[in-house]
């Protein structure tokens, strides 16, 4: 869990996609036992807070396979140039580009 600010804040061409999607992956089964678990268990705060937490983390799991493919090391300025001919937006990553950037940009 130590991650998610990572590749929120971090440089976004730092941020591994294989370890973006099979960290989120895990975290998602966890996060389902846990809640299995708290029901069984009739613990409605825990509950309630691991509910918040799998709904966040099922709404970055939306943005997964866009961060895969910008992640692609093929990618060539031609590519990044027709991006932004598609949508406008100028997103070839650089050292300061960041995932939150990214999506303030709302481009994800």
């Amino acid at each position: 869990l130590t991650q998610y600010p990572v590749w929120m804040e971090g440089s976004f061409v730092e941020v591994s996609k294989t370890e973006v999607e099979e960290n989120t992956h895990a975290w998602s089964l966890q996060l389902k036992k846990l809640l299995l678990q708290f029901r069984e268990k009739d613990l409605p705060e825990p509950q309630r807070a691991a509910e918040a937490f799998l709904a966040k983390l099922t709404s970055f799991q939306a943005l997964v396979p866009l961060i895969v493919q910008l992640r692609n090391p093929g990618l060539r300025d031609r590519h990044w140039e027709r991006i932004h001919e598609k949508t406008g937006l100028s997103l070839k990553p650089d050292t300061a580009f960041t995932l939150t950037r990214a999506i303030e940009m709302k481009a994800m």
